[in-house]
């Protein structure tokens, strides 16, 4: 899905309401409380935009239990949540930023550098239709470790965050320290390609249609 970085939806910016649908799509179901956090604002607006949500068929109520609401995205939700505001991609393109990710999926298995290997891939949204033009190639990915001693797997990645610190990387936390040995898999595999949406480790793809691309 294409959305318009410039527009609005249900009287707020696109890419704002894009970005809350995402996050909110990640959990099963949540509350008002949920979307008055990501959103901001009283909650009095946060019961506004709910509605005009719930009115576009983005939201829907799941069930109420002591007084409190639960609601979750639906398909619709998801897709916005997921939607793209770089320029559609004809098929051909999409097809070689896809056989070129491929690649580097290889590479990354191959080269000992690296401490986790892909174990599959799969392709969703768009991709998937008979388009000739398709909004952009959402891929999720599943990693998995090259060593099997998890004690070692740490201490390996310990090791790897103290040397990229060395090198000048800087770390918001002690999680994302510890997980920049994934991450340099996927800022590898991305490799800036605006044509690919790169999930890892996201509930979005439970809720999806995927094709499995790759797999060990």
């Amino acid at each position: 899905m294409y959305i318009d970085p410039k527009g609005q939806i249900a009287g707020y910016p696109a890419m704002r309401v894009r970005d809350v649908l995402h996050t909110l799509s990640r959990v099963a179901t949540w509350t008002v409380d949920s979307l008055k956090e990501r959103f901001g604002g009283p909650e009095d607006e946060a019961r506004e935009v709910l509605q005009k949500l719930s009115d576009l068929g983005y939201v829907e109520l799941e069930s109420s239990h002591g007084g409190t609401e639960f609601w979750r995205t639906t398909i619709k939700g998801n897709a916005l949540g997921l939607a793209s505001a770089a320029r559609p991609l004809n098929r051909a393109t999409a097809n070689r930023a896809l056989e070129q990710f491929l690649t580097r999926v290889q590479h990354i298995n191959a080269d000992p550098y690296y401490l986790f290997r892909v174990k599959k891939v799969v392709v969703f949204g768009s991709f998937l239709s008979e388009k000739e033009k398709i909004n952009d190639i959402d891929i999720g990915v599943y990693l998995q470790p090259k060593e099997p001693d998890m004690d070692k797997h740490f201490a390996q990645c310990q090791e790897r965050s103290r040397l990229a610190a060395q090198q000048d990387r800087s770390f918001s936390n002690y999680v994302e320290t510890l997980a920049w040995a994934e991450t340099e898999v996927l800022k590898f595999l991305k490799s800036r390609a605006r044509a690919i949406g790169l999930h890892h480790g996201d509930p979005i793809l439970e809720k999806v249609e995927v094709r499995t691309l790759f797999e060990l």
